[in-house]
């Protein structure tokens, strides 16, 4: 039934409005890492020259908030949020859960995010964005964050 709400709520509002939307401070990553359901490591992907594989933002309109991924300049994953689970911090991190989902192919498709941070290193900038897209086989996971100022 929690199912079947998050999707008409996700389905009945995808599209962006003319609104503004504001763009969070936009994070670089430099790794991509694919991970299986067991978190093993699938592929491991570190930019060899250096220069970021793409950015990740939460950005948000008057109404909703966005997360944004993309590799190179290619937009990759542009989910709308509809649920926020703050996590409990343990030790020295901290997993905050983002749901919503994004339209492909003209399907919804439904998919969590979790962002990880070391608070002692930054509670601002994530150590590792991972998405899990609904029945997909594996997991993406992003790390190697620096913010990139406007």
């Amino acid at each position: 039934m929690r199912r079947l709400v998050l999707l008409l709520i996700i389905f009945s509002s995808l599209t962006l409005s003319a609104q503004e939307l504001k763009i969070g401070t936009p994070m670089a990553f430099h790794e991509v890492v694919v991970l299986d359901r067991k978190l093993n490591v699938l592929q491991r992907t570190p930019s060899a020259s250096g220069n970021p594989l793409g950015v990740f933002s939460l950005s948000e309109d008057d109404r909703l908030k966005y997360i944004i991924i993309t590799l190179g300049e290619k937009p990759v994953y542009e989910i709308m949020v509809v649920n926020f689970v703050p996590g409990k911090t343990k030790g020295e991190r901290r997993i905050d859960l983002y749901q919503g989902g994004m339209n492909v192919q003209g399907q919804t498709v439904l998919i969590n995010v979790f962002i990880e941070y070391n608070l002692k290193r930054n509670s601002v900038v994530p150590e590792s964005v991972t998405v899990d897209v609904n029945k997909s086989t594996n997991y993406m996971q992003f790390k190697g964050f620096i913010p990139v100022h406007k």
